[in-house]
C-alpha cells in the first residue's frame, strides 16, 4: 500500500489541509503539540475508522463536522476512501462514508467500509474488531503504544502476531476442531441415548415376525377351509336351484293342467263344429248341383251384351233421322200448302203454278209413305231388339247365378276339405295333448316330496352359510390382527432404519473423533509449530540485525524465544525489559516492529510493496543512536516510509520534509527541501 494523497477538514488541530505522498522517506517534523501524530491517526480513521478512538479525540473544538479523505495505491490499483463525523444530540457518530475505485463512487456505513478496506488490504481479520491489529502492529504503532508489545503476556503476544502474519486461521482451525469434536461428542452421546434400545427393537421385531408368520398361516389355513365350504356350499346352491327349476316346473304343471284340460275340450268342441259344419256344407252342395244343373238348361245367347248395345243404338239413331225425315216432308208439303193457298211466292213474288205445286205435294207424300213404312220397320226391329236384350239380361243373371252357385259350390268343397284337415290336425293335437296331460300328471306325482328335499336342502345350506360367516369373520380378524400387526412391525422396522442410520452415524461421528482428535488437532499443531518456526526464525535474525545496527557498541545481546517474546540477556545473563534505558527500549521496540513489518510484507500481497509509518522512532536516543537511524533506513527496503519527529538530525536521512507548526491554535504543514 502507497498513500498518495490526504485531505484534512476540522481534523483535530487542523481546519483544512492536503498533503501530497511521494514515494521515499517522507519526515513530518514539529514540536511536540504541533499535530504532527494527528496526520497518521487521520489515516487510520479514513482506513478503519473510529476503532479504539473516540470522535471528540478526533473531531475540532467547536466544529459539527469533520472529516478526512485518503487517496492510496494497491499493486498498482487507485482507490480514495472518505469517512466523516458528526457532531448530534447523543454525541460524534460516524456518517455514511463512500470508497472510490474503478471510476466509480461505493457509498458504505461505517461498518461496510471496515470490510471493504480488510478485503482491499487483504488482512485476514474480524470485521468485529475494533482496531486492525496488522495495521497496529506492523504499519503504524502510535507513539504511547511503540513498547507494549514487548510487554504483553506471551500468549497474548503470540495471538496477536499469528494475526499480523496472518496464521491464526491456525489456531481458530484448532479451536472450531474442538468446538466440532465438543459438538460430535455430544452428538455421539445424544444418539447412544436415541440407540440405546436398538437391541430391544431388534427382539422385539424378531417376536413381531413370528407372530406375523403364525398369523399368515392361519389365515391361509382358514382361507383352504373356507374354500372348501365354499365349494360344498355352491354345491348345495347348485342342487337347490335344480330342485327350485323342477319345483317351479311342477308348479308351472300343476297350473297348465287345467288350462290343458280346457285345451282338450276346447278341441273336442273345435272337431265337433267341424263336422257339422261339413254336413251343413254337404247338404249345400247337392242343392247347388241340382241349381246348376236345371241352369244349363237355358238355351244360350248368340249375339254379345256389346254388339246388341250397338244395335239398339243403331236402330235409335236411324229412328231418330226417320222421324226428322218425316217432320221435314211434312213441313215442305205444309209450305207448298201455304204457297198454293196464297199463289204467290213470298220470297220472290212469282204466281204459284197449282197443278205444280200439286204435283210437288203428291210427291212430298209419296216419299214420307216410304219414309213411314222405313219407320214401321225400324219400330218393328226395336222391339225384337228389346227383346232379344231381355233374354240377354235374363241369361246374364242365370249365368252370373250359375257362376256363383259354381264359386260356392267349389269354396264348400274347399271349406269341407279344410275342416277334414283341420279336423284331422285337431284329433292328432287332442292325442298329443292328451298324452302330454298323462305325462305331466304322472310327473307331478312322482314329485310329492319335493318341496320336502327343498327344505332340507336349504336347512342345509343355511349351516354352510353360517360356517362360513364364522371363518370369514375369523380371517377378517386375523387380517385385521395381521394389518395391525404390520404396521406395527414396519414402524418397529422404520425406527430400527432410523436407529441403525443413527448408529452408522454415531461410529461415522466416532471416525470423525478418531480423526480430529489424533490426526487432524495434531497435524494442525504441527503445520503451526513448523510455519512459526520457519517465522520465528527469520523474524530473530531481522529482529537482532536491527537491533545491533542500534547498539552496535553495547554488551547486551537479544533474541526472540518460541512465543515471540525478546529476550534480553547481559553478560550471560537474562534482564528484564524494565531494567533497559529509555534508548535501549525504544531501540528494542523498533527493531521488534521493523522485524514484524518485514514478515507481513511476506505475507500480505497488499504489502508487497509495503508502508512503515514510524512514531517517534527515536524516542530516549542518544546522539550516536540517531544518526544510526540512516543506516537503519536505509536497510529497509520499502516503498514509502513516514516518519514522524521532532528530531531534526532525521532531515537528512529522508527524501521529502513536511513542517509542521500549530499558529493560533491551528496546525499547518509547510513543505520543505
Amino acid at each position: 500500500m502507497i498513500i498518495k494523497r490526504l485531505e484534512l477538514k476540522n481534523f483535530r488541530s487542523y481546519k483544512e489541509e492536503e498533503i501530497e505522498f511521494p514515494l521515499g522517506k517522507i519526515l513530518f517534523e514539529g514540536d511536540v503539540g504541533s499535530g504532527k501524530s494527528s496526520i497518521l491517526y487521520a489515516i487510520e480513521f479514513a482506513l478503519f475508522g473510529l476503532g479504539e478512538m473516540s470522535g471528540d479525540m478526533l473531531m475540532r473544538v467547536g466544529e459539527e463536522e469533520t472529516s478526512v479523505k485518503l487517496v492510496f495505491e494497491i499493486n498498482g490499483k487507485e482507490y480514495s476512501v472518505f469517512r466523516s463525523l458528526a457532531r448530534k444530540e447523543k454525541g460524534i457518530a460516524q456518517k455514511e462514508g463512500w470508497i472510490l475505485y474503478d471510476g466509480r463512487r461505493h457509498f458504505l456505513s461505517s461498518t461496510e467500509m471496515r470490510k471493504k478496506i480488510l478485503d482491499i488490504l487483504n488482512f485476514k481479520e474480524s470485521v468485529k474488531t475494533k482496531s486492525s491489529f496488522i495495521y497496529r502492529y506492523a504499519i503504524f504503532t502510535p507513539q504511547e503504544e511503540m513498547k507494549e508489545i514487548l510487554r504483553m503476556r506471551s500468549e497474548d503476544r503470540l495471538q496477536t502476531l499469528r494475526k499480523a502474519f496472518g496464521i491464526e486461521d491456525y489456531k481458530i482451525a484448532k479451536e472450531n476442531a474442538k468446538l466440532i469434536l465438543d459438538e460430535i461428542k455430544s452428538k455421539i452421546r445424544f444418539l447412544e441415548g436415541e440407540i440405546a434400545d436398538l437391541d430391544k427393537l431388534m427382539k422385539e421385531k424378531e417376536e413381531k415376525r413370528k407372530r406375523l408368520e403364525n398369523i399368515k398361516s392361519e389365515i391361509e389355513n382358514l382361507e383352504n377351509k373356507k374354500n372348501s365350504v365354499s365349494q360344498r356350499l355352491e354345491e348345495i346352491k347348485l342342487e337347490i336351484e335344480k330342485l327350485d327349476k323342477m319345483y317351479e316346473e311342477i308348479s308351472k304343471i300343476e297350473v297348465q293342467l287345467p288350462l290343458l284340460e280346457k285345451e282338450v275340450r276346447e278341441k273336442k268342441n273345435i272337431i265337433l263344429e267341424k263336422e257339422n259344419e261339413n254336413r251343413i256344407l254337404s247338404k249345400e252342395i247337392i242343392s247347388i248341383e241340382k241349381e246348376l244343373e236345371e241352369g244349363r238348361k237355358i238355351e244360350a245367347i248368340s249375339i254379345s251384351e256389346d254388339e246388341l248395345r250397338e244395335k239398339i243404338f243403331e236402330n235409335i239413331k236411324n229412328k231418330e233421322e226417320t222421324i226428322k225425315k218425316i217432320s221435314e216432308i211434312r213441313l215442305i208439303i205444309k209450305n207448298f200448302e201455304n204457297l198454293l193457298e196464297k199463289g204467290i211466292c213470298p220470297t220472290c213474288g212469282r204466281v204459284v203454278d197449282p197443278e205444280e205445286f200439286k204435283e210437288k205435294i203428291i210427291l212430298e207424300r209419296k216419299k214420307e209413305e216410304e219414309i213411314s213404312k222405313e219407320y214401321e220397320k225400324i219400330k218393328n226391329e226395336e222391339k225384337i231388339l228389346n227383346e232379344l236384350r231381355d233374354k240377354l239380361i235374363q241369361y246374364e243373371k242365370i249365368s252370373k247365378r250359375l257362376e256363383e252357385l259354381e264359386k260356392r259350390l267349389k269354396e264348400n268343397k274347399e271349406k269341407i276339405y279344410s275342416n277334414e284337415i283341420k279336423i284331422s290336425e285337431t284329433e292328432k293335437e287332442l292325442k298329443e295333448l292328451e298324452k302330454n296331460i298323462l305325462e305331466k300328471r304322472i310327473l307331478v306325482e312322482n314329485n310329492k316330496e319335493l318341496y320336502a328335499k327343498i327344505e332340507e336342502k336349504n336347512k342345509e345350506k343355511t349351516i354352510f352359510e353360517k360356517h362360513l360367516e364364522e371363518i370369514i369373520s375369523q380371517i377378517s380378524s386375523l387380517k385385521g390382527n395381521l394389518k395391525t400387526l404390520e404396521e406395527i412391525l414396519s414402524e418397529i422396522e422404520i425406527q430400527i432404519d432410523k436407529k441403525m442410520r443413527k448408529k452408522e452415524e454415531k461410529e461415522k461421528l466416532e471416525e470423525y473423533v478418531i480423526w480430529i482428535q489424533e490426526l487432524f488437532i495434531p497435524a494442525l499443531d504441527m503445520i503451526e509449530k513448523n510455519v512459526l518456526l520457519t517465522i520465528n526464525h527469520e523474524f530473530n535474525e531481522i529482529f537482532q540485525k536491527y537491533f545491533y545496527m542500534l547498539m552496535e557498541e553495547s554488551d547486551i545481546r537479544v533474541r526472540i524465544d518460541e512465543s515471540f517474546s525478546p529476550i534480553v540477556e547481559q553478560f550471560g545473563y537474562e534482564i528484564g525489559i524494565d531494567s533497559l534505558s529509555g534508548g535501549e527500549k525504544t531501540s528494542l521496540a523498533l527493531a521488534y516492529r521493523l522485524a514484524l513489518n518485514l514478515m507481513v510484507r511476506k505475507v500480505c500481497t497488499s504489502m508487497k510493496n509495503n508502508i512503515l509509518i514510524l512514531d517517534e522512532p527515536t524516542d530516549g536516543f542518544s546522539k550516536d543512536q540517531i544518526f544510526k537511524m540512516r543506516e537503519v533506513l536505509n536497510n529497509i527496503d520499502c516503498s514509502q516510509i513516514i516518519i514522524v519527529s521532532h528530531e531534526k538530525e532525521l532531515e537528512s536521512f529522508v527524501d521529502k520534509i513536511f513542517y509542521v507548526e500549530k499558529i493560533g491554535n491551528i496546525s499547518h504543514i509547510r513543505e520543505g527541501p
